[in-house]
């Protein structure tokens, strides 16, 4: 139980000793050889949310978030298009927009849509074994901040007489 206690104790002087990052190089008796830098708070910078938003130079603008069809017979697609506006500074690029399911389908301008001007997005839906409400989601992936924008089409899809 002594050489336990005498363990214990020195292990615990050792940890107490070494960990003490207030002593000085007199009190330990070594020469320190390492340099400090000293950095004034007042030049550290860290980074903020309102800092992170405002580097955001990219801004995808779409003139409608949703789309409605309204009542429509479940024989043949129907098409409507978005319009995609680039309200930043630096060039827009949309590298992807999916639909929700394989009856909901984008078409995005594949190529950086320049600050201030707009390109159209198709979508098409086709309501085929579609019957009743539908609402379908298009998801844009850009270079923006959130990197995703999700539009929605939506329709009443009305069964036709075989």
């Amino acid at each position: 139980m002594k050489k336990y206690l005498f363990v214990s104790t020195l292990a615990l002087a050792t940890f107490m000793f070494s960990c003490n990052s207030e002593s000085s190089a007199e009190e330990v008796g070594t020469e320190q050889t390492t340099e400090t830098t000293v950095v004034e708070p007042s030049t550290v910078t860290e980074p903020t949310v309102e800092t992170a938003v405002a580097t955001a130079t990219t801004i995808l603008t779409v003139d409608r978030m949703e789309h409605d069809f309204g009542k429509i017979p479940d024989t043949a697609p129907v098409e409507t298009s978005f319009v995609i506006t680039n309200d930043g500074d630096e060039p827009l690029l949309i590298t992807n927009a999916q639909g929700s399911c394989g009856c909901t389908v984008p078409e995005y301008p594949k190529d950086p849509i320049p600050p201030g001007e707009s390109r159209d997005m198709k979508v098409s839906f086709n309501p085929t074994g579609k019957e009743g409400v539908n609402n379908k989601t298009v998801t844009i992936t850009a270079n923006t901040e959130p990197a995703t924008t999700i539009i929605y089409v939506k329709s009443d899809v009305q069964k036709t007489a075989q």
